[in-house]
């Protein structure tokens, strides 16, 4: 018999704890699978241009920015590449209006800068990858680190410029 009265299979095992174990099988398979960096990234180096908006900074960050230069790793120091583009809009925020109405008002003494960076990446399955291994995705938060400048943005677009 392959279940008795206990419900143990072959007298040895209950069903609910061969239940557990193989849940507990397919989620270790599943969060193996998934993080173990199995990911096929290119060996070759391929010359990517990304925007990054940066929003609501004062005009010190803008003149920092307007300087370009160098883009390094916060972490690591690496480089990333170099600022080639800026572009710079007011500041806006949404808010309602007297009647009830939502509309777009720009706020004092602050902007909204669009940093276009090109430098050299991996091509990964996701995305684009620097030296260092760090990620470059699209809707995801960047450090912009240069000499005269430290801040935060969030990656607009991405662009494969041509191979290296």
């Amino acid at each position: 018999m392959i279940l008795d009265r206990n419900g143990k299979l072959f007298g040895k095992i209950s069903i609910v704890d061969l239940g557990i174990i193989l849940a507990v099988i397919v989620i270790a398979f599943g969060a193996a699978n998934r993080f173990s960096g199995a990911g096929k990234i290119s060996t070759e180096t391929t010359r990517v241009k990304f925007v990054v908006k940066v929003e609501n900074v004062r005009q010190y960050t803008i003149d920092a920015l307007e300087k370009k230069g160098i883009v390094t790793d916060s972490k690591s120091g690496a480089r990333i590449g170099e600022i080639t583009d800026i572009r710079v809009e007011n500041a806006e925020f949404v808010a309602m209006d007297a009647k009830g109405n939502l509309v777009n008002t720009q706020v004092p003494e602050k902007y909204t800068a669009f940093v276009t960076v090109e430098g050299e990446f991996k091509k990964g399955e996701e995305g684009y990858i620097t030296a260092d291994t760090q990620g470059l995705f699209i809707d995801h938060d960047y450090n912009l680190v240069t000499k005269y400048v430290s801040t935060t943005g969030v990656v607009q677009s991405i662009e494969e410029i041509g191979k290296e």
